[in-house]
């Protein structure tokens, strides 16, 4: 899948979290909805990328796996992220308003 696509799909679930917010006339719900997705992407991410871990372990892991497998690991992270950015922007945009 595209990595647009992961976005696009992030961009589909604000839109339903802002029509539930509007409709329920509570936009706190918007920062509570999309700063918990965003939240949990980012960890989620990072603990895919090892991005918690000290140097002896990552370098355990770097020497214990494949290319294909970092690679696809790697993916799968920027596609999560992909999916909670539009989230952590409208969280961030929402909370300054």
């Amino acid at each position: 899948m595209k990595r647009w696509i992961w976005f696009l799909i992030g961009l589909a679930c604000l839109a339903v979290s802002l029509i539930v917010s509007v409709f329920t006339q509570d936009h706190s719900l918007i920062i509570k909805v999309s700063g918990t997705v965003g939240i949990i992407s980012i960890l989620v991410s990072g603990i895919f990328l090892g991005a918690f871990v000290n140097g002896d372990k990552q370098r355990a892991n770097y020497f214990s796996e494949t290319k294909e497998h970092r690679d696809t690991r790697t993916k799968m992270s920027i596609n999560i992220l992909l999916l909670g950015l539009p989230h952590i922007i409208a969280s961030i945009a929402f909370f300054i308003m």
